[in-house]
């Protein structure tokens, strides 16, 4: 297991959820940035994760019903998170158990390129599918969900560094490895008539990946609010309300399905 890419991952997670109301993430949001800054060293020391995964869990715990049959409803954006903050913890106390050496070890794994192509599992070919977004983090929900629980494998421009590359071989690379696409669309660009548009490199990956795989092998998730565009006009698309991405699982999990991705 790679733990330290999972936590990676969960603390993404987490940061873009609060962002839905930072008025009541406000006491906890530098220790989530702390243990973010950690976990992205190369070799951090076990101390440094000790405090802000601990003031984290607290946080949460303390919206925790402490007692079943007293009416106490937790607020939605704790409730939705608390597996999220569960899993960091798990993972972090997880890691500093670890002897040092091995510690440090799962820091180096995670920063080594891997020995050999992932994407095959014995003589299986193993379906990757690749993740097109904006700016907003909630791409990271989406990865941990196909990833964790689709047990599929994923390609976005993070999956490594991209410095001094041009885009257009990069996404040439990515589409002969992938063989479905999910794309986010946020409201994050702002129009002339004060309307609401997707960042317009999703919108050129949505072609792209349309041309390649066609119209049944990419889905776009779709938040409340997006402009439509008539050049997307026919693609697939889940919609969802706010931070709320989860909305769109389900039915990305029947999509799959029909395709022959997951069985």
């Amino acid at each position: 297991m790679n733990w330290v890419e999972d936590l990676r991952l969960h603390v993404d997670a987490l940061l873009s959820a609060m962002e839905s109301d930072k008025k009541l993430f406000a006491p906890v949001a530098h220790y989530v940035r702390e243990l973010k800054r950690v976990v992205q060293l190369p070799a951090p020391l076990k101390v440094a994760f000790v405090t802000p995964a601990r003031k984290i869990k607290e946080f949460w715990d303390s919206y925790k019903t402490s007692e079943p049959g007293y009416g106490y409803i937790p607020p939605a954006e704790t409730s939705n998170t608390q597996g999220t903050v569960e899993e960091i913890y798990k993972i972090v106390v997880a890691l500093t158990t670890l002897p040092d050496d091995q510690f440090a070890a799962c820091f180096k794994r995670a920063e080594d390129p891997p020995a050999q192509d992932k994407t095959t599992l014995g003589n299986r070919k193993m379906d990757v599918i690749f993740i097109g977004h904006g700016r907003s983090k909630l791409w990271a929900r989406v990865k941990v969900h196909i990833e964790n629980d689709l047990h599929l494998k994923t390609e976005e421009f993070e999956s490594e560094s991209r410095v001094g590359q041009s885009v257009v071989p990069v996404l040439e690379q990515m589409l002969s490895k992938s063989s479905f696409a999910v794309l986010i669309l946020t409201a994050e660009d702002e129009t002339k008539d004060g309307s609401r548009r997707a960042r317009q490199n999703v919108i050129h990956e949505a072609g792209l990946f349309q041309g390649r795989l066609g119209f049944e092998k990419l889905v776009l998730l779709k938040q409340k609010g997006v402009e439509d565009l008539s050049n997307l006009a026919g693609l697939q698309h889940v919609e969802f309300s706010g931070e709320k991405v989860e909305q769109t699982f389900y039915e990305l999990g029947r999509v799959l399905k029909r395709e022959g991705v997951i069985g």
